[in-house]
């Protein structure tokens, strides 16, 4: 369990993310409202029901590139599932509740094999733009392109790449101290190794979740 000052730390830096995060979204919100007013509430939970449905089977994504969509879903269906990771972690640095043995083993079991996934997914999609640069990352001939903005779609990808390998891959020392743990389950540095794992997640994770997430669009 975290500490009071981790906690309070914690809280300042999720709020400062939330803060910043958001305030770049509501930016992208009056761009988008300066257009032509639209009704979109029409046949309100149908719309929903179909988003959800594309969204959660990645049915347009799958039908344009089937290859590089495999990697995708393995990077998406990773993070969807990652809220509840990250929901359990809060829960135990909050809480002191310990997510091990019992159901929390099937828990774990997927959350470990979903971690592999999206590693697996991330370094494709590396490789694939720094290394094999498609012609689809090109744009065309008679498209104008500022500098500027052709370094800030390669710094961007960068720095979601990063962070995704240090969240996801944060987990993998966990996985094995819990590996060498059950191993030695009385060793006095066992609960030290789970606790200072999951701290170190807890507190870098609320830092840079929403500003990453945002640079895209900033």
């Amino acid at each position: 369990m975290l500490t009071v000052i981790e906690k309070i730390v914690f809280v300042l830096l999720a709020l400062g993310s939330l803060y910043y995060g958001g305030s770049k979204f509501y930016a992208v919100y009056r761009t988008i409202a300066r257009g032509k007013p639209d009704t979109r509430l029409d046949n309100l939970s149908e719309r929903v029901r179909r988003a959800i449905w594309i969204v959660l089977t990645q049915r347009s994504v799958f039908n344009a590139r089937p290859i590089v969509s495999f990697f995708h879903a393995l990077i998406f269906y990773g993070f969807v599932f990652y809220f509840l990771v990250n929901f359990v972690d809060v829960i135990e640095g909050f809480f002191g509740i310990h997510a091990r043995g019992g159901a929390w083993n099937g828990f774990n079991l997927l959350a470990d094999l979903l971690t592999a996934s999206v590693l697996i997914g991330i370094v494709g999609m590396v490789i694939r733009r720094l290394a094999v640069r498609p012609k689809d990352f090109e744009f065309p001939a008679n498209v104008p392109v500022q500098p500027e903005v052709r370094a800030g779609i390669f710094r961007d990808s960068s720095i979601v790449a990063g962070f995704i390998i240090f969240h996801v891959g944060s987990r993998a020392p966990q996985w094995w101290q819990k590996r060498a743990s059950s191993s030695c389950p009385n060793s006095p540095q066992a609960p030290h190794w789970r606790a200072s794992t999951r701290r170190r997640r807890l507190l870098a994770s609320s830092a840079v979740n929403m500003p990453v997430g945002t640079a895209i669009i900033a």
